[in-house]
């Protein structure tokens, strides 16, 4: 309960107005644009829809982001600073998988993130549609070494994309499996 409420009030103050709520395991999670997945295990979920993220350990260590249903010449990210909006590349349906791999990595890189790196592009499935998925190496912005999987899928020119981060010392590989399982629970249902 002390770590729950750690991660809480870290959660709270690094977030802003939004708010952590407790992801339950034992249902499938909404996660947008008809998205579900099973969350395997207790997650703390900050932001709501088509973009939040997950995080287990606190901000930084463990973050599941899920972004669904991006619109043909819509952005992947948006970043708000000091009331100038930067968009972060712009998808396109006609997009191929390592275009998609692309503009993920290139996003990140405008993020802060350094030396983004992708590798081991693959077709695998995303619920009953075809998806990719692909893994990542990168610096967080204090320089912090860092790993990530992502898992994207184009289904009626849209996107989808869940995006797993964490330090490549311990959190990483203390989070890998479970992450393959959510990318692999994944049910479409909705739209």
């Amino acid at each position: 309960m002390k770590k729950l409420l750690t991660l809480v009030a870290a959660a709270l103050m690094l977030a802003g107005c939004n708010t952590i709520q407790a992801v339950d395991p034992s249902k499938p999670a909404d996660v947008g644009d008809g998205v579900y997945v099973s969350p395997q295990i207790p997650w703390g979920r900050v932001g709501s829809g088509s973009e939040q993220f997950w995080t287990v350990d606190g901000i930084g260590l463990d973050e599941l982001h899920f972004y669904t249903g991006i619109e043909n010449g819509k952005a992947l990210l948006d970043v708000w600073s000091r009331d100038t909006r930067a968009e972060l590349g712009l998808y396109k349906a006609d997009m191929l998988p390592n275009d998609v791999m692309d503009l993920i990595v290139r996003s990140l890189g405008k993020l802060g993130y350094g030396n983004v790196h992708a590798s081991n592009l693959t077709p695998v499935p995303f619920g009953t549609a075809t998806g990719f998925r692909f893994d990542l190496t990168l610096s967080s912005p204090s320089d912090l070494r860092l790993k990530g999987m992502a898992l994207a899928s184009q289904r009626n020119s849209r996107l989808d994309v869940i995006l797993f981060l964490a330090p490549e010392e311990y959190y990483f590989g203390q989070r890998q499996a479970v992450v393959d399982q959510v990318f692999k629970s994944i049910t479409l249902g909705g739209n």
